[in-house]
């Protein structure tokens, strides 16, 4: 079984136990090592699609919507003549098979998130930091848009990040900043960002984190760190509060999602609001989920490896104990 970290051993009673099982990887492109990688779903080992230059990485690789396209993020260091110390990101795009790699957008500073493709494949939605100056007790963080054929920017939404799309089109969502990056919460909205609809407010989470829609666009799947008690179904049991350990381990927790090293679980919510669920209890590291085509199965990475699941929590299992940051995707069809 999946033995939890030491660190983690003594403040987390009651963690599941998740079985190591050999079990082919389904298709796939996920961050490893640095790169980005693919595995094609018929049995054979996965295939590195990328060769960075040491000391840049990637991560958050995405499909296009008809999946001959994947969108990455890479992140590059400072050169020791540097003006500025800072890493700079730059959104890259190649064909599936990991030919005709190119970037496409690197902005003058500051870094990017997670992107997330346009129902028409024309352009992508991202988080930038560092294009505008923030104001008084902003973060400088906002959701864009990308425009592939002209390389346009155009600003949606101020303390944005993580966006989701749903696989029709109508739907996006993703994570806002508020009370001065304090808190985070899930809200969707159409297209354009606007008139957004809070889905959870977040104050009984340390964090969030990548927020994925279900194929039909009913429930959210999210990754948290903290959240309310539930009971052995996952179903909160208490209107609002944490956990006790969860608690204290919130006291060292950054207020925004991407934390490292803190234990982050897998958690559900319809897109009304209702139906908070918690999944597991294995207490990775900033795990990211993906529904498989038809919406069957749930793949997830974190730090720990490569897991699957059933979309309600079960039949949680590691298929690979190669693990790492920077997240996976999976073709819509």
């Amino acid at each position: 079984p999946l033995e939890l970290p030491e660190r983690l051993r003594a403040v987390a009673p009651g963690a599941q136990l998740v079985p190591n099982v050999r079990e082919p990887l389904p298709a796939l492109v996920f961050a490893r090592q640095g790169n980005i990688w693919r595995s094609l779903g018929d049995g054979t080992p996965p295939r590195q699609l990328t060769q960075l230059p040491t000391g840049s990485y990637a991560e958050y690789p995405q499909f296009s919507p008809d999946g001959a396209q994947v969108a990455f993020v890479v992140i590059t260091p400072p050169t020791a003549d540097a003006a500025d110390p800072l890493p700079t990101a730059a959104l890259w795009l190649m064909n599936a098979d990991g030919t005709q790699q190119r970037p496409v957008w690197k902005p003058a500073k500051g870094l990017l998130g997670i992107p997330a493709w346009q129902p028409d494949g024309q352009g992508l939605i991202i988080a930038a930091n560092g294009l505008t100056t923030p104001a008084e007790g902003a973060s400088g963080l906002e959701l864009v848009r990308f425009d592939l054929a002209t390389g346009a920017v155009a600003a949606l939404l101020r303390e944005g990040m993580d966006p989701a799309i749903a696989r029709d089109g109508t739907q996006l969502a993703f994570l806002r900043l508020e009370e001065g990056g304090i808190r985070q919460s899930l809200q969707v909205a159409g297209l354009d960002a606007q008139h957004p609809r809070e889905v959870l407010d977040g104050r009984q989470f340390q964090g969030l984190y990548a927020p994925r829609f279900s194929p039909d666009g009913r429930t959210i799947i999210f990754a948290g760190i903290g959240g309310p008690e539930t009971d052995a179904q996952g179903n909160p049991i208490q209107a609002s509060g944490v956990a006790p350990w969860d608690a204290l381990l919130g006291l060292l927790a950054p207020p925004v999602a991407q934390a490292h090293g803190l234990p982050w679980d897998l958690w559900s919510v319809h897109v009304d609001g209702r139906g908070l669920r918690r999944l597991t209890r294995f207490y990775e590291d900033l795990p990211m989920a993906a529904f498989s085509p038809d919406g069957s199965q749930v793949t997830v990475q974190g730090l720990g490896g490569i897991y699957r699941m059933n979309p309600d929590g079960s039949n949680l299992r590691r298929i690979d104990q190669l693990g790492d940051h920077g997240g996976l995707d999976a073709p819509r069809r």
